[in-house]
This record gives C-alpha cells, structure tokens and sequence, in this order.
C-alpha cells in the first residue's frame, strides 16, 4: 500500500472478518438464548425481552451472512485512485464516491470502531444508486450523520491511521491537480 502510487488497493482482512463473524454468531446465539428463556407468549413481563431477542436475532444473523460472503469475496476492500474510493468494505459500499463529489470529512468514532464519514454534494444520488437493502442502511446513516457514505478499517488490511494516510494522499494529489477545487475539512 504505497500511498504515491497511481492506484491503492486495500484487501479485504480475512482475519478479522472471521472475528466479526464469529463474534455475530455469538450475538444470534446469545439472542436465540434469550429468546428461549423468556419464551414465546407475550406478556407485559416478557415484551422487552423478546424484541430485544427479535432484533439481535434479526440484525447479526445478516451480519453473519454478510460476513460469509466477504469470506469469499476476493474483490479488494478498497481502490483509491485519481477518479475517486470505490468502497468494497461494507454491506453499504459497492460505488465510485468521485473526488469531485467529496465536500468534506469527518471521523467518528462508535465505542472502538472509528469512521470516516464522506459528506458529497449529492447524497441522494448515491442512496438511489443502490438496491433496496444499501438504500435502507445509507438513509439511516443519513438521517444520523448527515451522510450515507462511511468507511471504517474494520475489514481491511490496513488500521484507520493507515486508511486516512491513504486517503488524504489522494485527495491531496486530485486538489493538486484540479486548482480552483473548493475543498473544506467537514
């Protein structure tokens, strides 16, 4: 990963998508667990329980599966050139984010996971690009932080730091080369 080369291709980590694969398998695992000692009659007593149950169940069992699929997945995680990032990284990535879209930057940080929030100018092209699953995720993303487009290193081979060098890199290289670019730190 030479961030002056042309072109940066970021594999995907197999390591840690077995890690947060298995780590999902234990959280559906643990949801089946509560689901069954509350059991399935509804009452007021057991409600919380059993939504909490429901919705562990739900979100990790396609965590899991989207995990699986990485696993065998041998596109890179991410290629960052002059024209843009495609994001491979994610159950929400899949798309060019063009340089001449990108209004800015912001990093976040979820417990331990940091992310690289990418504000663009016309987020609503990007959420009507995708497929319904992406398009459902990408506006609760922009509903909460103002953008459907994010990046965290936690399926690449590299760590943050190594991620934004990279990025940074090229941005510096696309406003170098586009004079005039109104380029603002988010």
């Amino acid at each position: 990963m030479n961030p002056n080369s042309q072109e940066n291709i970021i594999k995907l980590s197999k390591p840690k998508i077995v890690l947060l694969t298995l780590g999902s398998i234990v959280f559906v695992c643990l949801g089946v667990w509560i689901g069954k000692s509350v059991g399935l009659k509804i009452t007021s007593n057991t409600i919380l329980a059993q939504t909490i149950s429901l919705i562990t169940i739900v979100f990790f069992g396609m965590t899991a599966v989207y995990g699986l699929s990485k696993l065998f997945d041998f596109k890179p995680g991410l290629t960052i050139n002059s024209i843009g990032i495609l994001d491979n990284s994610s159950a929400v990535g899949g798309q060019l984010i063009k340089w001449e879209d990108i209004k800015g930057f912001d990093i976040i940080q979820i417990r331990s996971t940091k992310f690289l929030l990418i504000y663009v100018k016309n987020p609503k092209d990007y959420i009507n690009k995708a497929n319904r699953f992406k398009r459902f995720w990408m506006r609760m993303n922009d509903k909460k932080f103002r953008t459907p487009l994010s990046i965290s290193s936690n399926s690449l081979d590299c760590n943050f730091d190594e991620l934004i060098k990279i990025i940074e890199t090229k941005l510096n290289e696309y406003i170098a080369t586009h004079a005039g670019l109104n380029y603002h730190q988010h």
